[in-house]
């Protein structure tokens, strides 16, 4: 779809005017759909003189979304998104000189395309108004067998309403793929879990560069985050012989490490849990049900480290191990493991006020605040009371001198997920809470918005029937510098 408009009209439905005034400041305009999204408009304006564009999305019964200025110049190449499949929005394009002022005004009909066959159709419940706010994430299809299909959305942003408003085509993924996971980050592109690393996209779709690991033996999975030098920090996975005693002797073991890459893609730093852990702690069904490779290898998830985070005012990470019940702390200088939070680690278990304490179990996503509360999702997978199976978001109040963990706010879900899930804090102070799902047809994928007070009920919530979730994340836009 191409609209071309050579002259600074106030609408312009496609087609072209001639400009009538030598004076006129924009020379071009060209509207294109992405190709490989819909739901994105991208623009090329050309000014006679350096100027800034700024954009308004307006259509008739929804919000409207604003786009950040352009930088100075005379040609203008930028992206416009967050808008519903199969609908018309005017696209008001405001040109400013260097000062701000506004010289001239330029308005486009767009009309978005649909959604890959095979995108999940959502049901939410809400109590709190529409605040433009925005969840991005990537639902997996609950096939046992987790393929992809070339006709789905790989990673996905959805409205209050549920209704998707940017989506990233499947770039052609068909292998077993259930954690997917899509990050903005600072510079505007996306990055975007693939089986053994990671994708940056452009918001129009196209590859910005692809990461996988640099040396054989270990494979990319489960997070990656962006690093104050400019690099990425990510989880690798491994697998060696190792004399397991309770196991029998020696066994295929795989273990995690953290890998640090610059932004080329290589390793500049690492650390390696079969350094720094006891590996003949294999604290349940989880890390002693043995995996299948091939016909008769077989090896034992140790760890399962599923997420990663750097802590720059202390030069340390946090490494979420699921099959130890773990989260470590790790001085990155030395690579000493400063604690160990979970059953049989570092940390006496104390009851908050009004919480009674208990500890997590196979957990996912966590975050550490800088007074000491570290919030993550508790799938309970081996919790050791006879209880209904349940999920929950936990907080604990760390006291690292003393070694106490006091439980202050928890939230249990109404589904028990047994894989995947997270929980992070909303720019509205809330709680963003994936209960991931398992592969139960009754089972959905949810997520919930919660406040962060004792037996709070949930102000919003998304369900996806047919579909798990691995994480999602909450922005106020699409466009850095609008978040």
């Amino acid at each position: 779809m191409m609209l071309a408009c050579a002259a600074p009209c106030l609408s312009c439905e496609g087609g072209s005017a001639a400009a009538s005034n030598s004076d006129l400041v924009v020379t071009s305009v060209d509207v294109q759909r992405a190709l490989n999204c819909t739901l994105v408009a991208e623009v090329e304006l050309e000014t006679r003189i350096p100027t800034r564009v700024r954009t308004v999305v307006r259509h008739p019964t929804r919000l409207e979304r604003q786009v950040p200025a352009t930088e100075l110049g005379l040609v203008h190449a930028f992206s416009v998104t967050e808008m519903r499949a199969e609908s018309s929005y005017e696209l008001e394009f405001i040109v400013e000189d260097e000062q701000g002022a506004v010289l001239e005004r330029h308005a486009e009909t767009f009309v978005t395309g649909s959604l890959p066959p095979s995108t999940p159709s959502a049901s939410v419940s809400s109590v709190v108004e529409d605040d433009g706010a925005l969840i991005l994430m990537g639902p997996a299809p609950k096939d046992p067998s987790g393929l992809a299909s070339e006709d789905e959305a790989l990673a996905l942003a959805v409205d209050r309403d549920g209704e998707v408003v940017w989506y990233l085509q499947n770039p052609g993924i068909t292998t077993a793929f259930a954690p997917r996971d899509v990050r903005l980050r600072p510079d505007g592109t996306l990055a975007v879990l693939v089986p053994g690393g990671w994708n940056l996209f452009t918001l129009a779709g196209d590859v910005v560069n692809k990461y996988r690991s640099p040396r054989e033996e270990l494979y990319f999975h489960h997070d990656v985050i962006d690093l104050p030098t400019g690099g990425f920090a990510t989880l690798a996975g491994n697998a060696r012989m190792i004399d397991v005693p309770g196991l029998g002797g020696e066994v295929n073991v795989r273990g995690d490490f953290i890998i640090e890459l610059d932004a080329d893609g290589e390793i500049v730093w690492e650390w390696s849990t079969f350094d720094h852990l006891d590996t003949t702690r294999f604290p349940g069904p989880l890390s002693l049900n043995p995996l299948m490779l091939g016909i008769n290898e077989v090896v034992y998830d140790w760890t399962h480290g599923n997420a990663v985070v750097y802590l720059e005012e202390e030069d340390a990470y946090l490494l979420s191990l699921r099959h130890q019940s773990w989260v470590l702390k790790i001085d990155r200088s030395s690579g000493e493991v400063l604690w160990r939070l979970g059953p049989e680690g570092d940390f006496t278990l104390l009851d908050g006020e009004g919480e009674p304490a208990e500890w997590f179990y196979s957990q996912h996503n966590p975050s550490l605040s800088t007074d000491g509360v570290l919030t993550l999702f508790d799938n309970g997978n081996e919790r050791p009371w006879d209880t209904e199976p349940y999920s929950r978001a936990v907080s604990y109040q760390l006291d690292e001198v003393n070694m106490t963990a006091t439980q202050i706010w928890s939230h249990s879900i109404d589904i028990y997920s047994n894989f995947l899930g997270g929980v992070e804090q909303t720019p509205g102070q809330r709680w963003l809470v994936a209960g991931g799902g398992n592969r139960s047809l009754e089972t959905p994928g949810k997520v919930v918005e919660v406040p962060a007070a004792p037996d709070a009920t949930p102000t919003w919530s998304l369900t996806y029937p047919e579909s798990v979730i691995y994480r999602a994340h909450q922005v106020s836009s699409l466009y850095v510098g609008n978040e």
